[in-house]
């Protein structure tokens, strides 16, 4: 079964802790990573990732840090796995990116079902706002779990 992967689970996490801290942008990748328990290397690459794809970008100085692009309010959770995976296409013969190319694929009536299911995924994962998933987050102790995972409580 298609799985999500740690880089998509971490890079959601941070992103959240941004929104639920607009107020405070730019963030430091440091307070990023202690505060969702994300360790530094993995979110470095995470956001090198996001940045790339125009999610967010970095400010240089002493208050410096991450902040989003001008496109927070437009942002939706395919955007987000998209950029941390580079796609949702469950099957390796269908993904363009995959280094071994399927020889049948264009005849296979199977690879129909799964073209079927990444459609799914991508319409619903695009119908999930980053702003709504943030506001939940304020509304309960998202942003603190965590913190009680490297506690160990």
């Amino acid at each position: 079964m298609t799985k999500i992967s740690t880089r998509v689970m971490y890079g959601l996490r941070a992103i959240i802790y941004m929104g639920v801290n607009y107020e405070r942008l730019p963030i430091s990748l440091n307070e990023i990573a202690s505060s969702q328990n994300i360790p530094i290397r993995y979110i470095e690459q995470i956001f090198i990732k996001f940045k790339k794809a125009g999610i967010i970008k970095s400010v240089r100085g002493i208050n410096g840090g991450y902040s989003f692009n001008d496109n927070f309010g437009s942002l939706t959770l395919l955007d987000i796995v998209v950029a941390a995976d580079g796609s949702v296409i469950p099957v390796w013969c269908l993904n363009p990116s995959s280094k071994r190319k399927c020889p049948i694929v264009e005849e296979c009536m199977v690879a129909e079902v799964w073209k079927g299911l990444a459609r799914q995924i991508e319409d619903y994962l695009s119908s999930i706002k980053l702003k709504d998933l943030v506001e939940k987050a304020r509304e309960t102790n998202f942003v603190e779990l965590f913190k009680r995972i490297r506690l160990g409580k």
